[in-house]
């Protein structure tokens, strides 16, 4: 089976969101845990904005997707900053 260049980075960022999930389904207050799920959903929102940028999506959904992948970024550097 061959896979686009799109369906890669779509599948890319699916496995990271399930990633995510995984980490906190234990309950799990660790915070460098959370952290790396928040870290995984950032770098699945820069992947949707790269996949966006590449397939002509609106400047709109373009910023929604960054937007999204600059909260998970600072939430995952809030909670392993002493």
């Amino acid at each position: 089976m061959h896979l686009s260049g799109g369906d890669r980075l779509r599948l890319l960022s699916l496995r990271l969101v399930r990633s995510a999930v995984e980490a906190t389904l234990d309950d799990d207050t660790d915070p460098v845990v959370l952290a790396a799920a928040d870290a995984a959903l950032a770098a699945s929102g820069l992947i949707d904005t790269a996949r966006l940028q590449n397939s002509g999506a609106s400047p709109t959904a373009i910023r929604a997707a960054r937007d999204a992948a600059t909260l998970s970024l600072r939430a995952a550097a809030e909670r392993i900053t002493p």
